[in-house]
This record gives C-alpha cells, sequence and structure tokens, in this order.
C-alpha cells in the first residue's frame, strides 16, 4: 500500500486549535483520527518555519475516509508515496500499458 503524506497548518482546523501549544497531544489526536478511519499512523512531523505538520500514513486509501480524515485536519496537500518496489512495479505495468497488454482486474 502507498504511503500517504498529509499537509495541513496547526492553527485553523478547530479540532487542532487547543492542541496548537502541546505538539504530544496533537500528535495522539491525529494518530486517533487516522486510525479511526481504518489506516495506519506512522508520525507526525513539525515545521520549523511555520505552523504546519505533516502527517505520515499508511492504508489511507479509500477515497470517500481520505477526503473525511484530510477535511477534519484542513489539509491543503495529500502526497501519495511509493516505496522503490512498489515504483519499480508500477515502471513493468508502464510497459505493459504502452505494449499494448491490459492489466489483470487486480491491477496485476
Amino acid at each position: 500500500m502507498p504511503v500517504g503524506w498529509v499537509g495541513f497548518s496547526v492553527a485553523t482546523p478547530p479540532e487542532l486549535v487547543e492542541l496548537k501549544g502541546d505538539p504530544p497531544a496533537m500528535r495522539d489526536y491525529v494518530e486517533s483520527l487516522v486510525q479511526r478511519a481504518g489506516a495506519q499512523f506512522l508520525d507526525l512531523y513539525f515545521e520549523v518555519q511555520r505552523e504546519r505538520a505533516y502527517a505520515l500514513v499508511r492504508e489511507l486509501d479509500d477515497y470517500k475516509t481520505t477526503k473525511a480524515v484530510l477535511k477534519i485536519l484542513g489539509a491543503d496537500e495529500y502526497t501519495k508515496l511509493l516505496d522503490a518496489g512498489q515504483a519499480a512495479e508500477s515502471l513493468e505495468r508502464e510497459q505493459r500499458l504502452r505494449n499494448g497488454e491490459s492489466l489483470d482486474v487486480d491491477g496485476g
């Protein structure tokens, strides 16, 4: 499964405003939210110069659930990331498609 990089301001979402001065509590809140959404929370990072945080998550793949989580956090950024093995598999699929081959129903 891809990893997601979720970027958001820690100064605006109502759920986060009260936690702004307590990074561990904010981390716990985001972890709980992501887990309730059925995904895996990896960690939360904070920018040095801006009131901004980034959550690293895995398996936040259902589009409707993703949209709900992003809205709660006031996220303005969601980037899906692949590890080296997944990127290599993607290149193989690209080549198959370029060669006129179809991919299996399950994407393999």
